[in-house]
Formats: C-alpha cells, sequence, structure tokens
C-alpha cells in the first residue's frame, strides 16, 4: 500500500514537472499577445494624436494665413491713414495762413469803417452846408467844378474803398469756409479709416488668441504623442525580454543592412526631429536610400514583428538571441512575416518613406535587451 502511495506521488510531481514549462510558455504567449495588443492600440492611439496634431497644425496655418492679409490691409489703412494726415496738416497752414490774411483785412475794413463813420458823423454835425459853403466859395466856374469833383471824389473813395475792403475780407472769409469743409471732410475720412483700422486690429488680436490657443491645444497632443511612445518603448522592451529569453545570440558581427549605401543622414543620439519639430532622441541611424532598395537582415534570427506602426511605417523586427533585436523602419514594403526564421543578409525589406518620414531612407536600430544602443558599434 505504501509503495502504492508512493508511486502515485511520484507519478503526479513528474506530470507536475512536464507540464510546469508549458505552463510558462502559455503563459509568457499570453503575456506577449496582451502586451501587443497594448502595442498595437498605443499605435493607434499615436496615429489618432497624429492627425489631430495635422488639423490643428492646419487649422494655425489657416489663422495665421488670415492674420497676413489682415495686417496687409492694416498697412494699407495704416498708409492712407498717414497720406490724409499730411494732407489736413497742409491744409491747417493754409487755414492759419488765411486766418492771418483775414485777421489784417477785418481789421482794414474795420479802420475804414471807422473812418467812414467819423466823416459821417462830422458832415452831420457841421451839416451838409460845409461842403455848399465851400463850391459857393469858388471863384470861378473851373474853381467849382473842382472843388465839386474834389468832395465828389472824397464821398466815393470813402465808400469805395470800405466796400473794397468789406469785398476782399469776405472773399478771404469764403476762403477759409472752404477749406475748413474740405479738412472737415478729410478729418472725417481719416476717423473712418481708423475705425475700419480698430475693427481689423480686434479681428487679429482675436485671431491671435485663436493660434496661441490652438498651439496649447498642439503642445498638449505633442505632449500625449510622447507619452505614447514611452508607454510603446516601455512595452517594446517587456515583449523583447520575454521573447528573448533563453535564446543565445546568433554570434558574429552584424552586416550592413542597405547594401545599396552608407550615406547615413541622420546619426544616433539626440537631434532636432524634421517632421516633429522639437528635440528628441533618435535610438537608430537613418539611412539614405533610394526608392525600393533592399534592406537585408543583420544577421541571422527570428521576425517576431513584420507589420505597419503611425510612427515607424512598414518595418520589421528580427530576434539574433541573447536579449538582442535589431529594427528595420519606414519600408515601402515588407517581404518576410512574423515568425519566420531569416539568415544573415536574406532581403526583408524594401527602401520606403512610410509612417515619419521626410525621404527615402532605413531606419536601422539595435535593441540590447529593449535598450537602443549606437548601431555603429555592432555593424560591419
Amino acid at each position: 500500500m505504501a509503495k502504492r502511495i508512493l508511486s502515485i506521488l511520484v507519478l503526479i510531481v513528474f506530470v507536475f514537472t512536464a507540464l510546469l514549462p508549458l505552463t510558462s510558455i502559455l503563459v509568457k504567449a499570453d503575456s506577449v499577445q496582451q502586451l501587443q495588443d497594448k502595442i498595437n492600440q498605443s499605435n493607434k492611439n499615436k496615429q489618432d494624436i497624429q492627425k489631430d496634431i495635422k488639423d490643428k497644425n492646419k487649422q494655425k496655418n489657416d489663422l495665421l494665413a488670415q492674420i497676413e492679409e489682415y495686417d496687409v490691409q492694416i498697412n494699407a489703412l495704416n498708409s492712407q491713414i498717414q497720406d490724409m494726415n499730411g494732407k489736413i496738416a497742409v491744409d491747417d497752414a493754409q487755414i492759419a495762413v488765411i486766418q492771418g490774411e483775414l485777421d489784417i483785412a477785418t481789421e482794414k475794413a474795420a479802420k475804414q469803417y471807422e473812418t467812414f463813420k467819423e466823416r459821417l458823423r462830422v458832415m452831420y454835425e457841421c451839416g451838409s452846408s460845409n461842403y455848399i459853403d465851400i463850391l459857393l466859395e469858388s471863384k470861378s466856374l473851373s474853381d467849382f467844378l473842382n472843388k465839386y469833383e474834389i468832395v465828389k471824389q472824397i464821398a466815393e473813395y470813402d465808400n469805395n474803398m470800405f466796400e473794397k475792403l468789406e469785398q476782399t475780407r469776405k472773399e478771404i472769409e469764403d476762403k477759409k469756409t472752404d477749406l475748413e469743409k474740405i479738412k472737415a471732410i478729410k478729418v472725417e475720412k481719416v476717423n473712418a479709416l481708423n475705425a475700419s483700422k480698430s475693427e481689423l486690429d480686434a479681428i487679429v488680436n482675436q485671431k491671435g488668441a485663436m493660434v496661441s490657443e490652438v498651439n496649447k491645444s498642439i503642445a498638449q497632443l505633442e505632449a500625449q504623442y510622447k507619452k505614447e511612445e514611452q508607454a510603446e518603448a516601455a512595452l517594446r522592451a517587456q515583449i523583447l525580454q520575454l521573447q528573448n529569453a533563453g535564446k543565445a545570440y546568433a554570434g558574429g558581427t552584424m552586416l550592413w543592412p542597405c547594401p545599396s549605401t552608407r550615406y547615413i543622414t541622420s546619426p544616433y543620439g539626440s537631434r532636432y526631429h524634421p517632421v516633429l519639430k522639437y528635440n528628441r532622441f533618435h535610438a537608430g541611424i537613418d539611412i539614405g536610400a533610394g526608392m525600393g532598395a533592399d534592406v537585408i537582415a543583420a544577421n541571422a534570427g527570428v521576425v517576431i514583428k513584420a507589420e505597419y506602426s503611425s510612427s515607424y511605417g512598414n518595418y520589421v523586427v528580427i530576434d539574433h538571441g541573447g536579449g538582442i533585436t535589431t529594427l528595420y523602419a519606414h519600408g515601402s514594403s515588407i517581404l518576410v512575416s512574423r515568425g519566420q526564421s531569416v539568415y544573415a543578409g536574406q532581403s526583408i525589406l524594401k527602401v520606403g518613406s512610410t509612417g515619419i518620414s521626410t525621404g527615402p531612407h532605413l531606419h536601422f536600430e539595435v535593441l540590447v535587451n529593449g535598450s537602443a544602443k549606437n548601431p555603429l558599434d555592432y555593424v560591419k
């Protein structure tokens, strides 16, 4: 009986020991799939954010274009206002000169009027007999006619001089009135121009405030995008650690991944991103190459990713064992599939410009346990 119980216990231990690796594999598989699902969701989130950023940038550019148009109109109004103010200043100067002439003419007319009134007063006080006596004292007809002509000329002179001065004064006054009317029209036009300019200034200020709000939204979206990238990098590190566990490195120095060229357009390390427009860490090297050029596996291994990402575009990740993986991105087409074994030098991708890219090139990364390393330390 004891032997039988011992045999059963040994069998249970054997079965449990045999199933343990399988259980570990299943758990690992589930963990990898869950992480992969999270990465896929992160990619979708990044695509949505990129679309929102693109829409916001378009909205911002539209607003800036409108502001530029309004600025042109405001500058034109400023020129008109400046020109009109210059003309008003000329009118003011002319009005000042005319006012001086009017003051002089008014003073002369007033003096002549006072002289005329004084003569009338004297004639009234002395009576008209004075003039008659003067004429009667004439010694001859010619003397009479001369004196009569003199008296007549004095009276006519007084009257004509006053009328002439009054007419001159009236002409100057009319000229001043006309000029003031012209100036008033110009002032009214300047006021209208200033009102239009104020309206445009208000619109520009409103558009400027809208641009500020859009910039805030873009900054928030970019921060959100960075968080998604960081989360994806963390997930990627986890999945690579799971998939590399227990495998030995394929060995040897890695091959250059793009045989047609060795031109590096962007090195490994911190750089100003040409598309996102901010400083960020560049996890690999960019190799400038022609569209459709061959991309080869840097070493033998197993393809663990062959898919599309919003940032990488078409990309491939190869597990070389020992915690070492390589990543090839922005391809125009993928030539391998997930789970496929590849040999060093095998074509796996065609150069393209998919994802976040400014032109045809290969983005190449070397990762050790999920951490990016300088690829130039690993390739020939």
